[in-house]
């Protein structure tokens, strides 16, 4: 990453070299498919376009919503919406072009009462929507939404599991999801969103925004909304638009200690954390990283948390950069891991705190000691993946041992 002269990230750097990339890409692209690509941002009529590889989105100018999201492969109008306050809609006087290129657009609508953002990256299945309350004291805002077929199926996002429900209101912190058969439409809404049915083909969802502040634009309180389009796996887009979370897991790595240790099987080399790379299949199911920890033979032994978000069940596989060497089922109450570094952890009299190597038969009596040690849902090790059949909205818990890798440990 570039840096300054005094080691710290620098922002200017970074755009230009994010600049230079981008044109390199694009001319890239030019020479072999033989075309040019098109900007995001662009015009419809009166209607401001939105278009990349999977939606062409069309925003009103008057009042700031969507006319219609088309997408699919005959491209026809699935989706609209209009903003509402309790007692009136708001009106957009300007709209103001932020981003314009061939990967990302942003769209600023400007009116008295609310500002709203839109932005549609490149190859994205996500529409991003941020809602700015321009008044002077709180207050309530409603994105009404229409759907194209009357009567869908609506599953509501709940922790890290999907639920089909009937009701009229349900409250779900990351959203709900409409299901018409053969598309799926997300809307993802941020905070303490309200939602009800409409009717056969509408629905409202309701937030109260805080009053403007007399500071800064990025200090403004932002109503964040994320529409995905056939979103394969709801519950992870919407934990990356609202948990900032990226998807790489980090686990720490042992590296070589560059001074002597004070004492045995410890190290005063502070672990590095680097990106650990594994594949998840089927899409509805979520690997979490619960815990890891280098082990005194040079390996790494990771708590794996595998969650279910559908009712069917499924066979999971897991595939790793490298092959685990031992895999045990575990119980969802139990923390080998953290509990070894607790009963480690010590500092040295010059305030340095040490770093617990923990070893592969301390952990597995960990575990095997334990009561209610879960031993359903037998898990079968081929080279570098696992497979584990699991019942609908399970969480499973596994314990898995990696021997050392020079190349892992080097890079």
């Amino acid at each position: 990453q570039p840096t300054d002269r005094d080691g710290s990230q620098s922002e200017s750097l970074m755009s230009r070299t994010t600049g230079r990339l981008a044109r390199s890409v694009r001319q890239l692209a030019t020479k072999i498919t033989g075309f040019r690509l098109k900007p995001i941002v662009g015009k419809a009529g009166s209607d401001v376009r939105l278009s990349n590889e999977f939606m062409d989105v069309l925003i009103d100018r008057e009042h700031g919503g969507i006319n219609g999201i088309y997408s699919g492969s005959t491209r026809g109008n699935r989706f609209s919406a209009r903003w509402r306050f309790a007692d009136n809609e708001p009106e957009f006087q300007s709209s103001q072009v932020i981003v314009n290129d061939t990967l990302c657009g942003v769209v600023r609508m400007i009116g008295s009462d609310l500002t709203i953002e839109y932005e549609l990256p490149a190859g994205s299945r996500e529409l991003k929507v941020a809602v700015m309350n321009q008044r002077d004291h709180d207050v309530d805002v409603m994105l009404k939404t229409a759907f194209a077929e009357a009567a869908p199926i609506v599953r509501t996002l709940v922790g890290q599991q999907v639920f089909r429900t009937s009701s009229r209101r349900w409250n779900s912190p990351f959203g709900f999801v409409v299901d018409e058969g053969e598309r799926t439409t997300l809307i993802a809404a941020g905070g303490a969103s309200q939602h009800q049915r409409v009717g056969d083909r509408f629905f409202e969802t309701k937030m109260q925004l805080a009053a403007r502040k007399p500071s800064t634009e990025s200090q403004q309180a932002r109503w964040a909304i994320q529409i995905g389009i056939d979103s394969p796996n709801p519950i992870a887009t919407a934990e990356a638009a609202f948990t900032h979370d990226q998807g790489v897991t980090q686990v720490p790595i042992k590296t070589p200690a560059t001074g002597p240790s004070k004492r045995p099987g410890e190290s005063r080399q502070p672990l590095v954390t680097r990106g650990w790379l594994m594949h998840v299949s089927p899409s509805t199911v979520i690997a979490e990283v619960v815990d890891s920890t280098s082990l005194d033979d040079g390996g790494i032994a990771i708590h794996l948390r595998l969650i279910v978000t559908r009712s069917g069940p499924v066979t999971t596989r897991v595939r790793f950069c490298r092959p685990p060497v031992l895999v045990r089922t575990m119980s969802s109450l139990g923390r080998p891991i953290a509990d070894g570094r607790i009963a480690s952890e010590s500092t040295l009299p010059d305030g340095v705190m040490t770093v617990p190597i923990q070893s592969r038969s301390e952990l597995l009596n960990r575990i095997e000691n334990r009561s209610d040690s879960d031993k359903s849902g037998a898990v079968e090790c081929y080279d570098d993946r696992i497979e584990v059949r699991l019942p609908g909205h399970a969480i499973h818990h596994l314990l898995i041992f990696f021997d050392s890798s020079p190349s892992v440990a080097s890079s």
